[in-house]
């Protein structure tokens, strides 16, 4: 059995969703993924934050049942 040969393109070689399947097969080194980490711009002026909430579930209300019932 041979082993496929998946070449990453430039762009996806750093796509954190398939950064450990580059690695593994030997298209990305440790080296090369922390100079391009070192090179990327410094962002933090434009960060923007968003609050979130959730909403409290909504109760359904229990069915009457006319037999008695036990609950923990």
């Amino acid at each position: 059995m041979t082993k496929k040969d998946l070449s990453f393109p430039e762009a996806m070689k750093f796509d954190q969703r398939i950064i450990e399947r580059a690695r593994t097969e030997g298209a990305l080194s440790s080296k090369e993924r922390e100079s391009y980490l070192k090179d990327l711009p410094d962002e933090a002026s434009k960060i923007v934050y968003v609050e979130v909430y959730e909403e409290p579930p909504v109760e359904e209300p229990t069915p009457h049942i006319d037999e008695l019932t036990f609950s923990s």
